[in-house]
Parts: structure tokens; sequence; C-alpha cells
């Protein structure tokens, strides 16, 4: 009789305790669950292992679904659709811990990732010198709020306090404004409008050839907006970022058909470092297609090619030349110099820029620019090149683009942009490597005008194409 009453209780106490995990486990039904794997897994349409995926979680990738019962969750996807995720193995998300917001920047390019682990999916692209703000510490990595409003984390070793030297702080403040910036231009497909303030003084007088340069400029490009203002123009920009370098770019009508987006296209010649051969890129123009398209557009085409003008037995047409020596001071060579001339150089590669004006043409002043009091009337060129600003600002478009032919796009080394000649490396207040190459940078109303040197061209020519 009592070994009946123990089985009898071991059976009551055995269906009390299957009732309670039935009950506990019916109660975990329908509730919420966050965390990672560390290998990709499936969003299937259905809860069979065999189904077809709908898409594909990445591993290290934060999700959070609603448990359906103790092998599936449910997981509703960008596009309104209803998925089933196997939850087994799922890791718990490490804990932040919160700190007082501070600003911070990267030495270098830095991805943003979705977690505090070097294997979780970049979710954002940080350029070098660009602030963010730090909200917090997991291990090894730093919780950061971009510009552009995305968290996610960097390796904390990575970061840098923004109270750095006067000149960090100043390079810090000019990138992090030329981002907003460009998430301005991006957000509007219309020109900007000239400014009240800005200056309507000046003695740039309007040209066709500057007519068709300046609109390869971005919407906002102060030259531009006092271009306008001065002469009375209505340039419109072609693009509100600007057109962009293209190693072999010539061809006008390709690069304007789909305006106001961009084309894009393959390399076909891979004798430029920064280019790669069959590679596909943001389409636009390279030196000597601007100097030519802009002659076009303004109605008058070259005869004859740069190349073949700026050689020696040329040297009587030429302005100055290696054979005909330009004045030593940059000043004299303003003077001597009419708006879209043309500057040919070699320094290893050939290079061609347009005579755009001084800054004094375009209304500046010692009182306005008191650091550059000595370059008010050296020559400003426009040229399609290497700039910072232009890689930075392209990268970021690329990024952001929902375009499959932008966002699979190589990003471009450039594009147009100003540059002031004759400027003493001393009196540049910053410098910027990208790519393993090092630019002088002026900030002239946010807009970043770089330095030409003279000091490594090995032969130069100055033009007057058709004259």
């Amino acid at each position: 009789m009592k070994n009946t009453l123990k089985r009898s209780r071991r059976i009551v106490l055995m269906l009390l305790f299957l009732l309670l995990a039935a009950g506990a486990a019916a109660g975990e039904e329908g509730q919420w669950m966050t965390g990672y794997f560390e290998k990709a897994k499936y969003l299937r349409p259905d809860m069979k292992a065999s189904g077809k995926a709908l898409e594909t979680l990445p591993a290290y990738m934060q999700v959070t679904f609603r448990k359906v019962n103790e092998k599936w969750g449910e997981v509703t996807l960008e596009n309104g659709e209803t998925a089933y995720l196997a939850y087994s193995g799922i890791r718990s998300v490490p804990e932040t811990e919160s700190v007082n917001p501070y600003p911070a920047f990267c030495l270098d390019s830095y991805y943003v990732r979705s977690l505090p682990f070097s294997k979780s999916p970049r979710i954002d692209q940080v350029e070098s010198f660009e602030e963010v703000t730090v909200t917090g510490v997991s291990g090894d990595f730093s919780r950061v709020r971009t510009l552009g409003g995305k968290e996610g984390f960097i390796l904390t070793e990575r970061l840098r306090k923004t109270d750095q030297s006067p000149e960090k702080q100043k390079l810090v403040s000019f990138l992090t404004n030329e981002y907003r910036r460009t998430l301005r231009l991006m957000d509007t497909l219309t020109e900007v409008e000239i400014p009240p303030e800005i200056t309507r003084t000046g003695t740039i007088r309007r040209h066709p050839v500057l007519d068709s340069a300046l609109s390869m400029l971005e919407a906002d490009n102060p030259f531009l907006l006092r271009y306008n203002a001065i002469t009375g123009a209505d340039i419109r920009p072609l693009f509100p970022l600007g057109v962009p370098y293209f190693w072999g770019g010539r061809d006008f009508a390709q690069m304007t058909e789909r305006l106001p987006d961009y084309t894009t296209r393959k390399i076909w010649d891979g004798s430029n470092a920064h280019y790669v051969r069959g590679t596909s890129y943001l389409y636009g123009l390279d030196c000597t297609g601007l100097v030519e398209v802009a002659y076009a557009q303004a109605g008058t085409p070259l005869r004859t090619e740069l190349s073949e003008l700026s050689l020696k037995k040329h040297c009587e047409e030429h302005l100055w030349c290696n054979d005909k020596p330009m004045p030593e001071d940059w000043r004299e060579v303003a003077r001597g110099l009419e708006i879209g001339d043309v500057l040919r150089v070699r320094y290893g590669g050939a290079h061609v820029m347009i005579y755009m004006g001084t800054l004094r043409d375009y209304g500046y002043t010692e009182s306005q620019l008191p650091e550059l009091a000595d370059y008010l009337d050296h020559p400003l060129m426009i040229q399609s090149g290497g700039n910072p600003f232009c890689y930075r600002r392209f990268r970021r478009l690329i990024r952001a683009s929902d375009d499959p032919r932008i966002s699979k796009a190589e990003y471009p080394h450039g594009g147009v942009s100003v540059c002031l000649m004759g400027m003493e490396d001393s009196d540049l207040p910053m410098w910027l490597t990208i790519d393993d190459e090092t630019y002088g940078m002026l900030d002239i109303e946010g807009s970043c005008v770089t330095a030409f040197s003279m000091e490594y061209v090995t032969h130069y020519a100055f033009l007057r194409p058709g004259r």
C-alpha cells in the first residue's frame, strides 16, 4: 500500500511538473527576444527548415523577433513581409555602459559597426577627422552617433577626443562642416539661392567659358554664387554635388544623359593608379575633358589637341613656357592672363587647368580673408582633378544611393574644383592625406580650395586657345 502511494505521488508530481513546464513554455511564446548569431541565418517565408530564404541575416547583426515556439521566431522585414527565423544559437548582445556624450574623431576613414565586434556588419563609415559623438563603451568598442544620425560601434583605440591642438580642431571643424554641406546638397535637387548677405562687389566679368566651367562645381560653391551675384548671370549647377573626375572622361552627352542623376561607366584605360580598367565609376570629366567641354559649350571648340598646342615647337604661341619663362611674381602672372587661358603642366603625368580670375576679382578682401592677404591677386584655376572634398563627397553619395548602378560604382578620385597658384607651403593652414596623396587646403567660405605648387613641374605652357 505504501509503495502504491509513493508511486501515485511520483506520478502526480511528474504530471504537475510537466503542466508547469508546459505553462511556462506557453507563457514564453509571443515574447520578444533580441540578440545576434555567430553565423549567418536564413529568414524564411514559413517555419520549414527547407523553405526558400527570403533574406539572409548576416552574422553578428542584431535582430529582434517574436517567439512563435521553442524553435522559430517571427521577424518583420523592411518591406512589411513576415519571415521566420530558427533561433537556436542566439547570443545576448553585450551590455553598453553609457557615458556623458563627448565629441571625437578618427585619424583615418573607419567603419561604424552594428555591434561591438570586428566581425559585425558595417552600417556606416566615418571619414578622417569627421566628428562623431561618443555615447557609451562596450569592451574594446565605443558606441558613437554619426552626423547622419546612425548609432553603432567603433574601436575605442581609433578615436581621438576633439580637444586636440588648435590645428587639429580647425581641421575637424572644417571637415565636419563639409559633411553637413554634403548632406544638405544630397537632400536637394535644386540650385542653391544666392544668400542675401553675399557680396555683389567684385571685378569678375562674365565669360562664356566660365559660364560652362563654373556650372560643373557643386551647387553651393562660393565662386559660383559670387559669379552669379556679381555678373548677374544665372548659371545653374549641372549636379548638386558637382562633376566627378573620370579618367579619360570627355563625353558631355553621356555625362548628362540622366540629369540630375549621375551615370556610370567602366574604365577602359588602366594607366592611372587610382582607376582600375574594367571597373565602373561615376562618369565625369578628366582635366582635358573639362577644358574641351567648357570651350565647346562656350561655342569655341578647340581645333587642336592641348597636348599638341603645349609642345615646344609652338613656344612662340605660348604666353609663357619653359623656354619663355613666366614672371617670378604670381601677381604679375595673373595680370598677364585672361579668363579662359589654360595652363598645361607635366610632373610625371600631365595636367591642365583654366584661369578663372583672382580672389579679389570675386570680391574677397583683406578684411574677409586676412590669412590670405598676400594671395588675393594670385591666379585661381578651375580644374578636374584630385580634391579631398570631392573624394569624400562622392564616396558618401555612393554609400547612400539606392540606385544599384551608383551604389556598386567605385569612388572617383576627385572632381571639378578650384585651386590657388603660388602659395607657400608654410602658409597653408590645413593638410589632409587621402590614398597616399597629401593636399594643402584652404577654407573659403566652407569650400575646399587646394593649393597647386609648381615645385615638381618639369614642363609647363600657358596657352590662349584660339588666338
